[in-house]
């Protein structure tokens, strides 16, 4: 149940996404979608954990690992915006289940159309 939960508000963030650029500039959706999470979670989590919530041991990584989330999620809300939801959704999960194949270290994936 939580399972389908999760792929419900996923789906919601993505059309939502979708709906959302082709009013306001991308680079505004990206920065709403994970800034009001962050002050929300923050305001609810911060109470309880104090400094411990923010402290790492290695913070650079967690910058570049930030800067590649943000960067994802740009392009893939700035993808949305032109072409169709399905279409775009199946190139991200299909990204996704390439990496997890079991023999495969490194594959990539080439998306072709035939025109008739």
């Amino acid at each position: 149940m939580l399972m389908l939960a999760a792929l419900f508000c996923f789906a919601v963030l993505d059309t939502t996404g979708k709906y959302l650029s082709q009013r306001y500039p991308v680079g505004v959706l990206v920065w709403a979608r994970y800034l009001v999470p962050a002050i929300v979670l923050g305001a609810v989590l911060y109470p309880r954990m104090g400094r411990t919530l923010v402290v790492t041991a290695r913070w650079r990584l967690q910058i570049v690992r930030a800067a590649l989330l943000a960067g994802v999620s740009f392009l893939i809300m700035g993808g949305l915006r032109t072409i169709p939801m399905a279409e775009g959704t199946s190139l991200f999960f299909m990204g996704r289940t390439q990496k997890t194949k079991k023999n495969s270290t490194l594959s990539l994936c080439h998306v072709t159309s035939k025109v008739s």
